[in-house]
């Protein structure tokens, strides 16, 4: 067991350097993608090795806690690959203003006011 969690931190340690260096960097995200389903892959076949391995109850508590420091570490950055955030906010605006947001365009003349 002992093993398996050094092997765990060292993934989760490599994972956050490889984000933080192509977060910094400007690299394209797609290497970074590269590595993040990798390792995956790796935790994966670790994680059938150990499936019959008991985990006690702060061990859980502490990987959940891992995975909102996660999920903490990505709110700041803007979404890549698809503008789809923008049209949500987009339409957010145009609903507050009773307006159906599917009826115009976002350029359309009707809402430059």
């Amino acid at each position: 067991m002992q093993k398996a969690k050094i092997v765990f931190v060292i993934q989760i340690a490599g994972l956050l350097a490889a984000f933080l260096y192509f977060y910094f960097s400007g690299r394209s995200i797609d290497l970074y993608f590269y590595t993040l389903v990798g390792s995956s892959l790796i935790y994966l076949l670790l994680g059938l090795q150990l499936k019959h391995i008991e985990v006690r109850k702060n061990e859980i508590l502490l990987l959940i806690l891992l995975m909102m420091a996660i999920k903490i570490l990505f709110i700041t950055i803007n979404p890549i690959g698809s503008d789809d955030y923008y049209r949500y906010l987009w339409d957010g605006k145009v609903i507050l203003n009773g307006i159906n947001p599917f009826q115009y365009a976002p350029d359309a003349e009707e809402l430059k006011h």
